[in-house]
């Protein structure tokens, strides 16, 4: 009984203490990271999860997509429908106005078919209030 008691307060105690990592456990990471590591290590700050929380970085064997992009995959595909009100009554179907529906899927392609001219897909209405203004 005694033994399994050791062995309890043991495995207690390996789950209180945090783990640490050492650069080496970082091979293959993006320098920026690197850099913010061995400035932690220069201060005698132990790499733990906790740390590398507060950095923004994933620790070893895990992946994190961080927000800025997760934020670009989305900007990548996302888009806008324009349905038409009078072709679906007429049950003409799908009942999308193509002059107005565009896709942003591929945007920032360079080169092939995705490299045309840039057409302006704001409503008619929105081009003439801001035909004035200038545009990027």
């Amino acid at each position: 009984l005694a033994a399994v008691a050791h062995a309890v307060m043991a495995t207690a105690t390996k789950e209180a203490e945090p783990k640490t990592f050492s650069l080496e456990d970082f091979k293959g990471r993006r320098h920026s990271e690197l850099e913010r590591l061995r400035k932690l290590q220069d201060r005698n700050i132990d790499i733990t999860e906790q740390s590398l929380t507060a950095l923004g970085i994933a620790a070893p064997g895990t992946s994190q997509v961080d927000g800025k992009a997760a934020r670009e995959l989305q900007s990548l595909s996302d888009g806008q429908v324009v349905l038409d009100l009078t072709k679906a009554t007429a049950e003409i179907f799908p009942a999308v106005e193509p002059g107005a529906t565009f896709s942003r899927f591929g945007l920032g392609s360079t080169g092939g078919a995705q490299a045309s001219t840039a057409r302006d897909v704001r409503p008619p209405a929105l081009q003439a209030v801001a035909a004035h203004l200038r545009t990027l």
